[in-house]
């Protein structure tokens, strides 16, 4: 059982392609209608498949795409290139219309590879039609013609190819620190000693206090405490063994 991955195209992708499909349509046209007089051409975003009778697909390099009119539009579609009022009775204009419309099928969707199918008539499309599944919908109206057409996401993605947006690398703490110094003190919380024994002070007396001799200390900067540890050595310089980091983003909020 094949996996259909869901995917919804959003509004400024719908409406990139939707452009696309239009100047498309408009250089089609240039092609393929007889005489000077331009054919009117719109299209639009619709929502979804309007229970069509007749259907046209083709699967090139890019994508797939299909194509869904009533019956007898390529007789119209044909007499309306040609300009002719009415359909002959060999075909012609049928054979025109059918013609035009997979030439212009082609012209999106490429062709010509081992695995391509070329435009031709199904009974029904041979991948989802819901916008959920990516597929992109569109009504294309041609004079009194109204025709609609559905591009599989990847021939969307073809046409109109996603620009991935890179943000910058991040870099380790350490490299993005300017090499600057920053002045530390040790604090450490005495707790407390008998009056009598700071009434008379002098140099070389020791006050006792209630606070062990391994207590930890509090290491602090301009803005606050930053963890608590305990006073070591190392190579011959006061160090700070660090016990625990304080959580500045408690300390801010």
């Amino acid at each position: 059982m094949s996996v259909v991955p869901l995917r919804w195209q959003g509004k400024t992708r719908l409406e990139q392609v939707r452009s696309l499909l239009k100047q498309r349509a408009d250089d089609w046209l240039r092609a393929w209608a007889a005489g000077p007089a331009p054919i009117g051409s719109e299209m639009s975003a619709q929502q979804g498949e309007e229970s069509p009778l007749h259907w046209i697909e083709a699967r090139g390099s890019t994508g797939t795409m299909a194509i869904s009119m009533p019956y007898n539009t390529l007789e119209t579609l044909g007499c309306l290139l040609a300009r002719v009022a009415a359909p002959d009775a060999k075909g012609l204009a049928s054979g025109i219309g059918e013609r035009g419309l997979k030439d212009f099928l082609l012209m999106l969707v490429g062709g010509g590879g081992a695995k391509d199918l070329p435009p031709s008539s199904v009974i029904a499309p041979s991948f989802p039609l819901d916008a959920r599944n990516g597929t992109m919908s569109f009504a294309w109206i041609l004079a009194d013609l109204r025709l609609g057409l559905f591009l599989d996401a990847r021939l969307c993605d073809a046409l109109t190819p996603r620009q991935q947006v890179l943000g910058e690398r991040l870099v380790r703490r350490t490299d993005a620190v300017l090499p600057e110094q920053v002045f530390l003190h040790a604090v450490l919380d005495l707790g407390g000693a008998r009056l009598e024994q700071t009434v008379d002070l002098k140099p070389g007396d020791v006050i006792r206090t209630d606070v062990a001799l391994d207590a930890m200390v509090r290491l602090q900067t301009s803005d606050g405490d930053v963890a608590t540890g305990r006073i070591a050595v190392a190579e011959g310089q006061r160090a700070f063994r660090c016990q625990h980091l304080s959580n500045t983003k408690e300390k801010q909020g």
